[in-house]
C-alpha cells in the first residue's frame, strides 16, 4: 500500500471530557425530526378517524332516506 494514502496519526495528550455536541452532533436535529414525524403520523390518524366518523354519518343519513 502506498504510504501517501495513509492519514497521519497524532498522539493525544489531552484526556478531557468530550462535549455532547461533538460526540453526537446530530442528536438535537434527529430528535426534532422524529418529533415532527410523530406529529405528522398523529395528524394522519386524526384525519382518518374524522373521515371514518363522517362516512358513518353519511351512511346513517342515506339509510334514513331509504
Amino acid at each position: 500500500m502506498n504510504c501517501a494514502s495513509k492519514l497521519p496519526v497524532e498522539q493525544v495528550s489531552d484526556d478531557r471530557l468530550i462535549p455532547k455536541q461533538m460526540l453526537v452532533p446530530g442528536f438535537q436535529c434527529s430528535f426534532f425530526f422524529i418529533l415532527n414525524f410523530l406529529v405528522v403520523i398523529f395528524n394522519i390518524g386524526l384525519l382518518a378517524f374524522s373521515v371514518k366518523i363522517l362516512a358513518k354519518k353519511v351512511e346513517n343519513g342515506v339509510d334514513a332516506l331509504v
